[in-house]
């Protein structure tokens, strides 16, 4: 139970930073030639580090076999989602569905 309030402070956490500097460039950048794609630049670097730690630390384990396994950003990224499940296809047994994030 200690791991998985951990981790859902360490999500917070940089949730929360990637919107601080979202808003303190936005607000830097609002009156610059080139600002909106140099806000849009900064937005995806930062999107695509968070997706990058979430496939990182994420696990997953499948609904049919019980097996865990891992995924790439990009699948972690395209894959639809909700709070704490991904419709994903298991590597292992093929069977696609909603396989819970193992926290």
């Amino acid at each position: 139970m200690k791991e998985d309030k951990k981790i859902d402070f360490k999500t917070l956490i940089s949730i929360g930073v990637y919107a601080v500097i979202l808003i303190v460039s936005g607000y830097l950048l609002q009156d610059m030639k080139n600002g909106i794609g140099i806000f849009v630049s900064i937005a995806l670097i930062g999107l695509i580090l968070l997706v990058v730690m979430h496939s990182r630390r994420a696990v997953y384990t499948c609904i049919e076999c019980k097996k865990e396994f891992k995924i790439s950003p990009v699948i972690d990224l395209i894959s639809p989602h909700n709070v704490d499940k991904k419709y994903l296809k298991c590597p292992y047994c093929g069977k696609r569905g909603w396989h819970r994030e193992k926290r």
